[in-house]
């Protein structure tokens, strides 16, 4: 009902913003590694980072298809089919967390072969993979609910939240890293510890906040057409 182009505005200036914090605090990441463990340790991380990269993705895939069809129920004023589609997405953040956890941990050695570890690199890249994968659900969560908290119109408290994220983790990496010499576990934990903030905080907004959908409990099951559609945006 406003400006469309004020509109336009507010939603993509706040993704831009978000987007650059987390490309900064991943080459801040970079950083903290490089300086404080070596050049080893930095390559070991960047074999693991593929597979790391394949939870993002995941996340990301069911967090756009839900936040674009909720974003069309809630177009159309019907929100309680809003709150079902983010039931079923909700659900399936949990299913498919614990099974990427399960197999990503079962199969860990042979994926950090096949991405590329050697002798020299295996420790590291296998001590961050582990780490991050441990956390699965949660990193699923994280990036997931990001876009549904832009589509429920606050692009801004995304942007927020993913500067909180940001700041964890790079203060975690200064004494995680730098200062206690926890090295790529160091890392790898900074990175969860942040990905668990921001979690928490978006479960807490969606359950409490006033907002326009919210997660409900009735609502916390599979719908296998739902999640046909959910799939095929995301």
């Amino acid at each position: 009902n406003g400006n469309i182009f004020k509109v336009w505005a507010k939603f993509i200036i706040a993704s831009v913003v978000g987007v650059v914090l987390n490309t900064i605090y991943t080459m801040v990441d970079g950083i903290f590694i490089g300086q404080g463990v070596g050049e080893v340790g930095l390559a070991g991380v960047n074999i693991a980072w593929p597979a790391v990269t394949l939870v993002v993705g995941i996340g990301l895939m069911i967090g756009i298809g839900t936040s674009s069809i909720i974003a069309i129920y809630m177009g159309k004023g019907e929100n309680k089919k809003a709150e079902k589609v983010l039931g079923t997405g909700v659900t399936l953040i949990v299913c498919i967390g614990v099974v990427v956890t399960i197999l990503g941990l079962l199969f860990r050695m042979p994926i950090i072969k096949l991405l590329g570890a050697t002798s020299d690199t295996l420790e590291s890249a296998l001590d961050y993979y582990t780490i991050i994968f441990i956390i699965a659900v949660p990193y699923i969560f994280a990036t997931a609910l990001n876009p549904i908290v832009r589509t429920d119109g606050r692009p801004d408290l995304s942007m927020i939240m993913i500067g909180i994220g940001a700041i964890a983790n790079i203060v975690l990496d200064w004494i995680l890293v730098m200062k206690l010499g926890f090295g790529v576990k160091g890392a790898a934990i900074a990175t969860n510890i942040g990905q668990l903030v921001c979690m928490t905080i978006y479960l807490l907004i969606f359950i409490f906040r006033p907002i326009q959908v919210k997660i409900q409990k009735k609502y916390a099951t599979l719908n296998f057409e739902l999640i046909k559609r959910l799939y095929a945006v995301g």
